[in-house]
């Protein structure tokens, strides 16, 4: 059965949203300190409590008891005192902010990952900020280089940091700095990675055992797209396959950058060859552009994409995937970002193992 989304047509509905009535201004004092002038200090001692307990009360609510939160609370409420980690980053030099730049805000595999991994910052009292780097140097360049001024707990990155200078940069920033989606050997400080050498192998081997001796390559022109095809080369030499082709691309913004590459693709396909579509969103858009081609009833390739199992295995028809665990690996990111801010002793690597979906016919 196949689903099908329809526009809806006329005026749109309007959505019920929640809406919660704050207190009568009424109530509070005639002339509220300014929150300017109110810090977690003078906080405690209106709440005759210590400062730590107002900290806890603003930063994980539920370990505090009922009678001291509602009452710290209050006094938050009536002097309009507001948490700024900014703020608190220059006056106490810890921030609750950690800055994760994300390759690309349209990859699911990313949203994914950071999802999970805001969520358990989340709950130790840390705020995940995130900037786009978008594959681009010249943006992950600029972006390091405002890291100083914002001062972060921990800075995470969807990817390995390849410029030195970059490098360098990240280390004299004193701060926990933790690497993902590939696995090299000498990482800044801390990595969650995996193997894309190894995901283009596996790539490789699933195409030969369905036959396939003649097969394409589909992803971006560089970085951990380059590992991938590396991988998938030296899989398809071994096992005796033809890389008939490699279609690269340089930028990719949405499911129709896809659509270019099919144009070029379609015309040399044949029965019973491979493709390896080593990014997800080309892989979706290609999927996408191969179910809804007439033309290629009667001619069947094999494709497999990339990207996380679980996501990507949901598309109808089913697509074969070579991937990982996203929301893992997002997990153990924010585990062991956490575990170096509280001083715990952890291994500074951790593998998150590559898998495969194999679509039914």
């Amino acid at each position: 059965m196949t689903s099908r989304t329809k526009a809806k047509t006329g005026s749109p509905s309007h959505d019920d949203v929640l809406r919660i009535d704050d207190h009568d201004r009424s109530e509070l004092s005639s002339e509220p300190l300014h929150k300017s002038n109110v810090g977690v200090v003078d906080i405690a001692k209106m709440a005759n409590v210590s400062a730590i307990t107002v900290s806890r009360t603003l930063r994980n609510p539920e370990i505090v008891s009922e009678n001291t939160r509602n009452r710290i609370l209050e006094i938050v409420r009536q002097t309009g005192y507001v948490s700024h980690p900014h703020a608190r980053a220059l006056r106490t030099g810890h921030s609750s902010l950690v800055v994760a730049f994300i390759s690309s805000m349209i990859s699911p595999q990313y949203s994914i990952a950071m999802q999970k991994c805001s969520d358990v910052l989340a709950e130790h009292g840390y705020q995940l900020l995130i900037g786009l780097t978008s594959y681009s140097y010249l943006k992950e360049v600029s972006g390091i280089s405002m890291l100083r001024a914002v001062k972060p707990a921990a800075v995470l990155f969807t990817g390995v940091i390849e410029l030195e200078s970059n490098r360098q940069a990240l280390r004299e920033l004193d701060v926990p700095i933790l690497e993902s989606w590939a696995y090299p050997k000498d990482p800044i400080d801390m990595l969650v990675g995996f193997s894309n050498y190894d995901c283009g192998r596996m790539a490789a081997t699933y195409l030969h055992a369905r036959g396939c001796r003649q097969v394409y390559f589909i992803g971006r022109k560089g970085g951990r797209g380059a590992l991938r095809l590396k991988g998938f080369e030296a899989g398809a030499k071994q096992l005796g396959l033809t890389v008939k082709d490699i279609f690269l691309q340089d930028d990719v913004q949405s499911l129709y950058d896809s659509k270019n590459i099919y144009i070029r693709l379609k015309k040399k396909l044949s029965d019973d060859e491979g493709i390896f579509c080593a990014n997800d969103i080309l892989a979706l858009g290609l999927h996408a552009d191969m179910k809804g081609d007439a033309t290629l009833r009667g001619r069947r390739p094999h494709m497999i994409g990339f990207g996380d199992l679980a996501y990507m295995s949901k598309t109808e028809p089913s697509l074969s995937v070579v991937g990982i665990n996203s929301q893992a690996l997002g997990n153990k990111a924010a585990l062991m970002i956490l575990n170096r801010l509280q001083g715990k002793k952890q291994k500074t690597t951790d593998y998150i193992p590559i898998s495969m979906y194999e679509a039914t016919a």
